[in-house]
């Protein structure tokens, strides 16, 4: 698993086709993505837990649907540990 960190959103952002690339790949029910994307139009950061082998379609579908969003280096991962 890999942690994915969405810090915010940019003009045009689809956010109900965001809405449904987090249910997916979350795996999470259509509401709870829905008050995620709420979150984040609000301003407010996500950190979410995303498979390894889905990590760079997420990245790249997030984008194109207008999500700032950016991959949690491993090296970030082992100091929060420590």
């Amino acid at each position: 698993m890999k942690t994915i960190n969405i810090v915010g959103w940019k003009p045009g952002f689809l956010k109900i086709s965001f809405a449904k690339i987090l249910q997916e790949n979350l795996e999470i029910s259509l509401f709870d993505a829905k008050e995620m994307v709420e979150r984040i139009m609000k301003g407010v950061p996500i950190s979410v837990e995303i498979q390894d082998e889905r990590v760079e379609s997420f990245l790249i579908t997030a984008e194109k649907l207008g999500a700032a969003c950016s991959l949690v280096s491993e090296f970030n991962n082992d100091a929060k540990k420590s």
